[in-house]
Parts: structure tokens; C-alpha cells; sequence
């Protein structure tokens, strides 16, 4: 079981009228495209840039590179499974048959209600995307806003997206 992990950061451009937090985004994903089993791990931090108390060194992979880089310490506010559900069609033959059903739960629900849809829509994209089991982590630094979160939910589940999409082909 062979994985690697990609730390990045979503910032919204100064720009756009899109206004949120830096996000980070730490992804494990495997190396190996053989195996369905193996999971995708992401976790969401939101508020990743204007904290001093809390830094905890790891040592990650950042765009190639492998490096040591700081991160904050957060609270766990949600937690998602999900996986592909695989029947088989018919009792007598032994092959598994992929449904594009997913069948997914929280591990750890949350009162926020656009946190835990955020969580759920990133983990069922990615199942049905790449026919893997995946765990989607929310966390949130100390004194993170979530009011910009409402309008910016779309935003925040594509720019994941489009982060894991080059990294899962490579």
C-alpha cells in the first residue's frame, strides 16, 4: 500500500468577488492506480493563513517537493466516508458489478450545515469519480468564519476538485 500526500492552499484571488479564508488542503492519495481499495483521505481546513498559536511541523509533499511545512492546529467539525457500492448482478456469476451508487455516512456529524454538505459532496464526487473509498475531513482553526462558506460552497467543492483531478492521473 503505497501513498503519497500533497499539501496546497486555496486562496481566493483579490480579483474575484469571491472572498474566503485560505483554505489548506492535505490529500492522501495512493500511488498505485491497481488497487481500488486503497482510499483518498482529504482534509479541509478552513482559515489556514492568520493563525500564530497552534503550528504543528510535518513533513508533506508541496507541489514535487518534499518539505517540512507548518500548519495550524483545528478543530474536527465534520467527518465523511464514503464508498462505491459493489453488488453482484446475478448470484451465480462471481464477478463484482459497480453500481454508481455510493453509499456513504457521516463518521462525525456537524451543527453546520453547509460544513457537512461540503463534506458529503466532496466525498460522493470523488467515489463516483474514481471508484474508491474516500474520507473527507472538515476542521476549523480558532476563529474561522463560516458565514462566507453559504455562498462560496460551490466554489470551495470545485477548486478541491480541480486540485485532485492532475494529482489522481499522475
Amino acid at each position: 500500500m503505497s501513498t503519497r500526500t500533497i499539501h496546497k492552499q486555496i486562496v481566493s484571488d483579490s480579483s474575484s468577488f469571491i472572498s474566503l479564508p485560505a483554505i489548506e488542503l492535505i490529500t492522501t492519495i495512493p500511488t498505485s492506480q491497481e488497487s481500488n481499495k486503497i482510499p483518498i483521505s482529504l482534509i479541509v481546513s478552513l482559515g489556514g493563513d492568520n493563525f500564530i498559536d497552534g503550528n504543528v511541523s510535518t513533513l508533506l509533499e508541496n507541489e514535487g517537493n518534499i518539505k517540512r511545512i507548518d500548519t495550524q492546529l483545528g478543530t474536527l467539525v465534520s467527518y465523511y466516508y464514503a464508498l462505491p457500492r459493489r453488488t453482484s448482478r446475478n448470484k451465480s456469476d462471481t464477478s463484482i458489478q459497480r453500481d454508481p451508487e455510493v453509499i456513504g455516512m457521516p463518521l462525525l456529524d456537524t451543527s453546520y450545515d453547509t460544513v457537512a454538505d461540503i463534506t458529503r459532496q466532496l466525498a460522493i464526487l470523488i467515489v463516483k469519480k474514481y471508484h474508491r473509498p474516500c474520507y473527507v475531513a472538515w476542521s476549523l482553526k480558532n476563529g474561522s468564519d463560516l458565514s462566507s462558506l453559504e455562498l462560496n460552497q460551490l466554489f470551495i467543492v470545485k477548486k478541491c476538485m480541480e486540485i485532485l483531478v492532475p494529482l489522481l492521473k499522475e
